[in-house]
């Protein structure tokens, strides 16, 4: 728990261990984009483009969601569904609904897992830890009381927080993309698939971490800014 290389600062006060939302987001974002375009470059088959992306991408998710790292449990739900995402679309599998329910299904399984065993073993168990003992201890009232809160917080900084506006206008912006760009979209869907891939991974990051984080907008913005900046920066280019 005292081991925080991304976490925030004492002054900031935002978060004093493991990995926080922003953080969270950049790494996320910038590490679904680095192994994509780097899996790109070499001429492997799927399958083995598939494993190389799981190493890399579970690393970033033991990262985020261990108690003695970054001990962030919207972050880790986040990794486990971005890492689903990632091998359906590298394997050209189809994505619909019950797929996804299963993935997120999958993910929360797995933080459960990782923290009732931080609750059983860890001298000094993490925040999910505790709240996963008295979720299991206390049954749906101890589960509707952490949802009602969460809801709560989450409502108060969509409203409050300044990164609702980068949020909004990110996504603006990414749909006037899409329309009054589609012949450029296509063009690079061809030259350039994997900034497609990447950018579709990480619609879906994006939106898992906004739902399953009490202040998943701050780690959605960077997220969104982070698909701008690329899909900014390969137009241009081409």
């Amino acid at each position: 728990m005292l081991l925080s290389p991304l976490g925030s600062d004492a002054i900031a006060g935002g978060r004093y261990y493991g990995v926080g939302n922003d953080f969270m987001g950049i790494l996320l974002a910038s590490s679904v984009i680095f192994i994509t375009l780097l899996i790109d470059h070499f001429n492997f088959n799927k399958l083995i483009k598939a494993l190389i992306g799981f190493i890399y991408i579970g690393i970033v998710a033991i990262a985020i969601g261990h108690p003695n790292f970054g001990a962030n449990v919207g972050g880790l739900i986040t990794s486990l569904v971005t890492l689903g995402i990632f091998l359906l679309v590298i394997t050209k599998r189809k994505i619909n609904l019950k797929m996804l329910l299963v993935l997120g299904i999958i993910a929360i399984l797995g933080v459960v897992a990782v923290a009732e065993v931080d609750y059983l073993f860890s001298q000094n168990p993490s925040h999910a830890g505790k709240a996963i003992n008295s979720l299991l201890t206390g049954g749906f009232q101890v589960f509707f009381s952490i949802i009602r809160t969460k809801l709560g917080i989450l409502v108060n900084t969509v409203y409050n927080s300044n990164w609702s506006i980068v949020f909004i206008v990110a996504i603006i912006l990414l749909i006037i993309t899409r329309f009054k760009a589609q012949d450029r979209l296509a063009l690079l869907a061809v030259r350039q698939p994997s900034i497609i891939i990447s950018l579709r991974i990480l619609i879906f990051t994006g939106l898992t971490v906004f739902i399953v984080n009490d202040t998943g907008v701050i780690a959605a913005a960077f997220i969104l800014t982070y698909m701008l900046a690329c899909l900014g920066l390969t137009l241009n280019e081409n």
